[in-house]
């Protein structure tokens, strides 16, 4: 009678069951980290992406019309646009957060292009632009157009008019400061631009 040898087969203990589990739990926490990260990371950098995109976008559509920008005289707006005869744009000392001038817009008069007042202001935490339908700024319309998105918010906005009477014999400038902001999912830290720049107006308005 031939005799067979059984072996005696060994299962894992609870010892190494739970050692095991140990190990995968930090592994897949390291990888959930990791995979965090790169999340939060591509979000950042979508979201400065936006705003710097938004940021040029309003410096460039705002430094355009202003360095069109026409004094305010008789001819002109008689005062009517800035609040001051003979001012290149608006006081921007009492309003900082908007700025009014007058400026050629090529659209006005039915396609046939005119001077016309206009006016940038924060409102809320956007940039809006104000086109009067001549020069005075009694006609701005009473609801503006959006110059920033709802994808980015603009938390401080403000104009620095240098020289801007013509009296003075100097090259009016405007210097302009923003703070924007992602409206998005916020990620710490939230992603922010400060914006500043300095214009030079290009009609001198001199007086001969």
């Amino acid at each position: 009678m031939q005799l067979k040898n059984y072996q005696k087969q060994k299962g894992l203990s609870l010892v190494e069951v739970l050692v095991s589990f140990a190990i995968f739990g930090i592994i897949a926490a390291a990888l959930m980290a990791i995979f965090t990260s790169t999340v939060n990371t591509q979000a950042v950098i979508l979201q400065h992406q936006a705003i710097m995109n938004e940021a040029n976008f309003a410096i460039d559509y705002m430094g355009r019309a202003i360095r069109l920008a026409r004094v305010d005289d008789a001819t002109g707006g008689n005062g009517a646009c800035t609040g001051t005869l003979n001012a290149n744009y608006s006081d921007t000392v009492s309003n900082p957060n908007q700025i009014t001038f007058l400026s050629y817009d090529p659209m006005a008069g039915g396609g046939a292009g005119m001077y016309c007042c206009r006016r940038f202001q924060l409102v809320g935490e956007k940039i809006y632009e104000f086109k009067s339908s001549d020069t005075s700024a009694s006609n701005f319309p009473t609801s503006g157009t959006e110059i920033t998105s709802g994808q980015v918010k603009v938390s401080s906005l403000k104009f620095i008019a240098q020289n801007r009477n013509r009296t003075d014999y100097k090259q009016p400038m405007v210097t302009i400061n923003i703070d924007i902001l992602p409206t998005g999912r916020q990620i710490t830290p939230i992603p922010e631009i400060k914006v500043q720049t300095t214009l030079s107006q290009r009609n001198l308005n001199t007086i001969e």
